[in-house]
């Protein structure tokens, strides 16, 4: 059936794809810059990255919902590309000796005591993203891919739960393992407080962003005119999309493109 087709998958290019990576490394950048500042919001103290990743893990649902798995697991890994070279930059530019004419001490000694701060915030971010960012993918793909290939009739409500429900689940597993190493020297029941505050507060936030999440799948899902799924392509080292395990449906879920599994 492809060959008779005038677009195939290897060849078609998403057009809101590149706007939603640019948001999802921006967004990464600024909770690597606020990973340590701690604040209060209804008497519970998180961190101001905790609102900005509850964010970044709806953009990780769009893309994986519109653009298929493999798409967001590329995302994933141009993220870390950009947040590892962010901190190899950040060190060796901050290792550079200041010139002779620099004389505000201020300035020289906030960059000592924040560079640091920045890298092991961002390393320590990076290995819980990943750990949750790949989880959330596999369990969400899992479910859309078993609606397309089953025909299932979900609900909008169904839809929302799931979205909800992995991105607890994902949440919690990022904010173990991200806290866990960016406040090491904090006493167990501190970091404990820290991550059921943060997670407190990320699940308020998805209980109100998720219909917006939901509804801007569907927009772009017409806006594109395209739907895409993958069958397999479950390598998490993989950086290029497997065009072989992808299936491209028309949004009103005609079939297009059929590749053989």
């Amino acid at each position: 059936m492809a060959d008779k087709l005038k677009i195939h998958p290897d060849k078609y290019i998403f057009k809101f794809y590149p706007l939603l990576v640019a948001l999802f490394i921006a967004l990464r950048i600024e909770a690597i810059m606020f990973v340590n500042k701690q604040i209060t919001i209804f008497y519970i103290t998180t961190t101001v990255s905790s609102i900005t990743l509850t964010i970044n893990f709806l953009i990780i649902a769009i893309v994986t919902n519109c653009y298929g798995k493999q798409s967001a697991r590329q995302l994933i890994w141009i993220n870390n590309i950009v947040a590892i070279q962010f901190v190899i930059y950040s060190l060796s530019a901050n290792a550079l000796k200041w010139s002779s004419g620099s004389h505000d001490l201020a300035i020289i000694n906030s960059y000592q005591i924040i560079i640091p701060l920045f890298a092991k915030g961002s390393l320590f971010g990076i290995l819980g993203e990943n750990v949750a960012d790949f989880l959330f993918t596999f369990l969400y793909s899992r479910y859309k891919n078993n609606v397309l290939t089953k025909s299932i009739k979900t609900s909008y409500l169904q839809d929302y739960f799931v979205l909800f429900r992995y991105s607890f689940i994902a949440n919690f597993a990022m904010l173990s393992v991200a806290y866990s190493g960016i406040f090491f020297n904090y006493a167990i029941e501190e970091i404990i407080t820290l991550v059921c505050g943060a997670l407190f507060v990320k699940t308020v936030i998805e209980l109100f962003l998720s219909p917006i999440a939901l509804y801007a799948i569907t927009k772009l899902k017409k806006l594109e005119n395209f739907d895409v799924y993958d069958f397999s392509g479950n390598n998490p080292f993989a950086f290029l999309i497997q065009y072989e395990y992808l299936n491209l449906r028309q949004f009103d879920n005609k079939l297009i493109t059929e590749l053989k599994k």
